[in-house]
């Protein structure tokens, strides 16, 4: 949370998930646009998911535990 209350995400790449970042953005768009049709954003989706599928989590990463603000 930010000093004045909003709800803020922190996100960490390595250069390997931030080219998947990079290429995935139009997919992203297309999932997030309310004119999108139900295909266009069910195609969206299949491809969004198979980008991160792709990404590399590095070793050691899954074992950070950040506080959870109150």
């Amino acid at each position: 949370m930010s000093p004045s209350g909003v709800r803020v995400e922190l996100q960490f790449h390595t250069p390997q998930s931030f080219a998947v970042k990079q290429a995935s953005h139009a997919v992203y768009e297309i999932r997030r646009n309310p004119a999108s049709s139900a295909e266009e954003v069910e195609e969206a989706t299949r491809l969004s998911l198979a980008y991160n599928a792709a990404v590399i989590v590095p070793e050691g990463a899954r074992a950070i535990h950040w506080p959870v603000a109150a």
